[in-house]
């Protein structure tokens, strides 16, 4: 005798729909899991766009500082107080928003190594910016100042633009491995589920003949003695009187045939 003789009727076919719920369950979970999983990996994408995104804006901020420098290098001493404004504006307007651009990219949810790279850029845009404003301020005042530190300038345009090419190139190359990445959740989705269905059905196979063992068996035998008890085959042994299930009642019931019978 199993443990399920102890169980009763209905109790097993409760046990039967828990493992069918069960079974469901797996399949459920793990296309939820593939699911989260993929957009997870799409959610990390549209990060690194974004943030791609705003480094082309900035870099081309940074280019854009470059040029006001050489705009205010090339005006002459005594050009219009309006163009001097215009330049200055231009320059103060064009730091801005590289100085914003790259403060968008620091509030993105990055991945660490990202995040680390994109801070150490901030200590040489914050020098290329001082450089660029004082640049044309040398350039429309002193110019003979601003051509001598034209090639420190120089330097530190290329050091910032060596600096935010590396980001920009972990941007894109953390974006084509998250695509890979889901590529692979997305083919690996059918023989994911596959094998959760297959995993599902074990167990409701399993279950569904472990309790068809408990039931048509014992009901089987316990037909076969009502049926010599009926013929008048007193000493028919009735095992299943000892289950503590439906079938169990219904033998002891037979039992008491059987003794009144003798």
């Amino acid at each position: 005798m199993g443990p399920l003789t102890n169980i009763s009727i209905r109790g097993k076919l409760s046990l039967l729909i828990l493992l069918a719920a069960l079974g469901v369950g797996v399949l459920a979970w793990e296309g939820y899991r593939t699911a989260q999983e993929l957009a997870e990996s799409l959610d990390r994408v549209g990060t690194t766009t974004v943030g791609t995104r705003h480094l082309m804006t900035g870099d081309m901020m940074h280019d854009a500082l470059a040029g006001n420098v050489q705009v205010a290098l090339r005006l002459s001493s005594d050009a219009s107080a309006e163009k001097k404004k215009e330049v200055t504006d231009d320059t103060q307007a064009n730091a801005t928003r590289l100085l914003d651009s790259m403060r968008e990219v620091r509030a993105l949810p990055l991945e660490p190594d990202i995040l680390a790279q994109v801070d150490a850029v901030d200590p040489k845009l914050k020098r290329y910016i001082a450089m660029a404003r004082d640049m044309v301020v040398a350039a429309l005042t002193d110019p003979q100042r601003a051509q001598n530190s034209e090639e420190a300038f120089n330097a530190a345009f290329e050091d910032l633009a060596e600096s935010l090419e590396k980001v920009s190139g972990q941007f894109v190359e953390f974006a084509d491995a998250e695509r890979d990445r889901g590529a692979q959740l997305a083919a690996a989705f059918p023989r994911r589920m596959a094998i959760s269905a297959a995993i599902a059905l074990l167990l409701l196979t399993l279950g569904a003949f472990a309790i068809h063992r408990a039931l048509a068996t014992p009901i089987v035998q316990l037909n076969e003695g009502m049926k010599r008890l009926a013929a008048d085959d007193i000493d028919v042994a009735l095992p299943e009187a000892v289950r503590r299930d439906e079938i169990g009642d219904m033998a002891r019931s037979v039992l008491v045939f059987q003794e009144n019978s003798q």
